[in-house]
């Protein structure tokens, strides 16, 4: 099961292109060659040694760009017997920042990096989206609802092509008038043409909002042929497909208003600590990467199920 949720987490890394590892699983690894800090080398320049290793191998396991985005806590008392604990802080490209937790006996060559998992804590990790705007974005649903999923994505990104599909299903057919599926843009500045495509979309959206889910659709099934180069053709072949007014889209997509909207995205998905795409939040509950419809059933089911007993 480890070895399955490795593989997923693997894959979802590569689409990140935002240098944010997945630290959240619990790994243990064997720190090659870097030994551990002993009751004997507590001194700052063993202490610096030590650190020096380890991020030089979290670096390569973990294929961050920079090593100076990873930065250790002090050593704690962890709770545990026989371990220290240090607070591991990597800091993404767009300020989205990933913590966890290193545990080390002081005396082997392994550590290991994990969550501290309190049984009292709300097992589904929710979020807080009360202060995101989702009123002005596009939607499909009713807007009252009893299961909202807030869908941050990137035009460019090829794993939230294969996203697109299954949630907008999932609004439209499968949890119909039980789910309100909101479109939130997250472009990473690994990929050069994702905010072009974005700022097109925003223009659609305020132009004929219906259109819109065309015009994603549309962008995401001719993305292995779009470029930067050719982003615009693309733009105007859809929007003449979907009968738009394109001189009314072009001025749009040369006004700030398209990139403000995507701006609030940014800092809204920043918000709820969003580092790849696709990223859903279903009812507060936070889902990175492709959901398979059994897990993605699971969750959209749990939470239907939790607010008909709210309101029993």
């Amino acid at each position: 099961m480890l070895t399955g949720k490795l593989k997923v987490a693997k894959a979802s890394l590569k689409a990140q292109l935002i240098g944010l590892p997945l630290l959240a699983l619990l790994i243990l690894v064997l720190v090659s060659g870097a030994r551990a800090q002993t009751s004997a080398s507590n001194s700052p320049a063993n202490e610096a040694n030590w650190e020096a290793r380890v991020r030089a191998f979290l670096q390569k396991r973990y294929k961050i760009p920079e090593s100076s985005s990873i930065k250790f806590g002090p050593p704690e008392p962890s709770g545990f017997s026989g371990l220290v604990s240090r607070t591991v802080t990597v800091t993404g490209e767009q300020g989205a920042v990933a913590k966890v937790t290193l545990f080390t006996d002081g005396r082997s060559n392994k550590i290991i990096l994990g969550q501290v998992l309190n049984l009292e804590e709300d097992p589904w990790a929710k979020v807080d989206t009360s202060g995101l705007a989702l009123d002005d974005r596009p939607t499909l649903g009713p807007p009252n609802a009893p299961v909202t999923i807030i869908e941050f994505v990137d035009f460019e990104c090829p794993f939230c092509a294969r996203a697109f599909g299954i949630i907008e299903a999932a609004a439209r057919n499968t949890y119909r008038d039980q789910v309100r599926l909101v479109f939130k843009n997250f472009p990473l500045r690994g990929h050069p043409w994702a905010r072009g495509a974005a700022v097109a979309a925003e223009c659609v959206f305020m132009q004929n909002p219906d259109a819109f889910w065309t015009f994603a659709s549309d962008v995401y099934a001719a993305q292995p042929e779009i470029n930067v180069e050719n982003l615009r053709h693309y733009v105007d072949r859809f929007a003449d497909q979907l009968k738009l007014d394109t001189k009314a889209l072009s001025a749009c997509m040369m006004s700030p208003e398209p990139e403000k909207l995507i701006d609030q995205d940014i800092r809204d998905g920043l918000k709820v600590h969003v580092n790849s795409t696709p990223t859903l939040i279903i009812n507060g509950v936070p889902m990175a990467g492709v959901p398979d419809q059994k897990t993605l059933d699971f969750v959209v089911s749990s939470q239907l199920q939790a607010k008909a007993a709210r309101e029993q």
